[in-house]
């Protein structure tokens, strides 16, 4: 599955899908606000996710995270973000 073509997507919700990656394209949209990765088996988010300048809501709980990249940083617009239970 490649996201990249959904340009005007605003909310993803991938919660209790097993995955182990983000599908591709997932950090190219430019208009993504909300991403709800909740309860999957991610042992890690990709470095680009810091392309998503419109993302406000993160929700990474419940997964196999051990950090959370450096370019979370740069999401200037996120005013939520859930890593817990990680």
């Amino acid at each position: 599955l490649n996201m990249s073509s959904l340009k005007n997507l605003r909310e993803i919700v991938l919660q209790k899908n097993d995955l182990t990656s983000l599908p591709q394209g997932l950090t190219n949209l430019p208009k993504l606000e909300t991403l709800i990765l909740f309860s999957n088996k991610l042992s890690s988010l990709p470095s680009d996710i810091g392309n998503l300048q419109n993302l406000t809501y993160l929700n990474v709980k419940k997964n196999n995270l051990k950090e959370l990249p450096a370019s979370i940083y740069h999401l200037s617009k996120l005013e939520f973000l859930d890593a817990s239970e990680n």
